[in-house]
């Protein structure tokens, strides 16, 4: 098995793409008392399309996947994405955390560091040992 390390970049050129393809969205005039029955609002979903073409930050959020190590291995022929970190402290205590489809590693990204660092936090990390704590 050839495990490989990665880490999560996306090119600028498909930033910019997708920020003229925002910009050129053409999105329904709103109804007077439309309701989300009747499909997603455009009055929503105008201010989301505004949101991703100049408020969200790519690379910040880049950045903040990018702090875990971050893994690739064939399995079964699919390329499976995983994050090692190893934990802190005297006895850190192994755990597997996964996830199904569709969801995401992502659910985990303010776990991990209270897992592997508990001290950091305000935890014992001695206490991560569960056979000790009987």
């Amino acid at each position: 098995m050839s495990v490989q390390t990665f880490e999560v970049k996306i090119s600028q050129a498909v930033l910019d793409d997708l920020r003229e393809r925002l910009a050129r969205t053409r999105l329904p005039e709103a109804e007077e008392g439309a309701r989300w029955d009747a499909g997603t609002s455009p009055a929503f979903l105008r201010r989301l399309v505004q949101r991703w073409q100049t408020g969200f930050d790519w690379r910040l959020q880049e950045a903040a996947i990018n702090r875990f190590s971050h893994f690739r291995a064939p399995i079964h022929g699919l390329q499976i994405h995983f994050i090692h970190e190893r934990g802190r402290g005297k006895t850190p205590l192994p755990l597997v955390l996964t996830h199904g489809y569709p969801d995401s590693f992502l659910r985990f990204s303010k776990l991990i560091p209270l897992l592997t660092d508990p001290a950091a936090h305000g935890g014992d990390a001695n206490a991560t040992n569960l056979s000790r704590n009987r």
